[in-house]
């Protein structure tokens, strides 16, 4: 009913949803027929606003096109990991190496003091922590790190939020659905903030299926090109074969603009 009426009508061009109600936390690349390029945004306004700011990376005149070249010099970049995860001190590293000049926090994990301070003097930043939604109170959802949470409490305190983000973490993409489509949760904060783009998972995703989805995506994003466009590319490196690749490949979604 919903992805029926698009199928044919793109023509390969990149697909922008501002969906309603449920349909937020929806794992749009799993569904048969959708466009390979998409974001999601709460609402048009909020998507224009993005899509009007000057990107980070791009080729002069052809930066919606995904055809960029290499990120902006000077770009600030945060990698951080937290605890509990096999791979996230991995997928880190990996997230690094793809940017010579990042910080990286890890002590052998980024404490949350540590993030908290750094968010806001960034361009760039992956999180790879547990992630908690809290359907009950939304506004307690919460990215983890050692010695405490990162809430939507904490995050709408801060003096600033960075342009693109990437939470690897689990339903670190989930928003509860207030009246009037009101949106609550970790995305829709960053993005009400003043975050230009995220990447993040509506689903519980597999930690070592989500680390070699990141690290490709990082190489996208590194070579120039656009969130939605990274993650389009990134997907194809996974084995959908494997369960654990599908569900990865499925449940990140690019939220924003470009």
């Amino acid at each position: 009913q919903v992805v029926g009426p698009l199928v044919g009508r793109t023509e390969g061009r990149p697909l922008v949803l501002v969906p309603t109600g449920a349909l937020h936390g929806t794992p749009w690349a799993a569904l048969p027929g959708i466009a390979p390029v998409l974001s999601v945004a709460p609402s048009a306004g909020l998507w224009m606003r993005g899509h009007a700011i000057e990107p980070l990376h791009h080729a002069p005149g052809d930066h919606r096109s995904g055809a960029h070249s290499r990120l902006t010099e000077g770009v600030r970049v945060l990698v951080a990991a937290g605890p509990r995860l096999a791979h996230a001190v991995a997928e880190a590293e990996d997230v690094a190496q793809r940017y010579p000049d990042a910080e990286v926090t890890l002590a052998p994990y980024a404490t949350v003091e540590e993030v908290r301070e750094a968010l806001p003097t960034v361009d760039l930043a992956h999180l790879a922590c547990h992630g908690h939604f809290r359907d009950d109170n939304p506004l307690f959802s919460a990215l983890e790190f050692d010695g405490g949470r990162l809430s939507v409490f904490e995050l709408e305190r801060l003096s600033r939020v960075p342009r693109h983000l990437v939470l690897s973490a689990c339903d670190s993409g989930r928003a509860a659905v207030r009246p009037g489509d009101e949106l609550i949760g970790l995305t829709a904060a960053l993005l009400r903030l003043g975050t230009q783009s995220l990447v993040a998972s509506v689903l519980p995703v597999p930690d070592d299926a989500t680390r070699r989805l990141m690290t490709a995506l990082h190489g996208q994003l590194a070579a120039g090109l656009a969130p939605p466009h990274a993650l389009a590319a990134a997907r194809l490196q996974l084995d959908t074969t494997s369960d654990a690749d599908l569900v990865a490949a499925a449940a990140f979604v690019a939220f924003g603009s470009d």
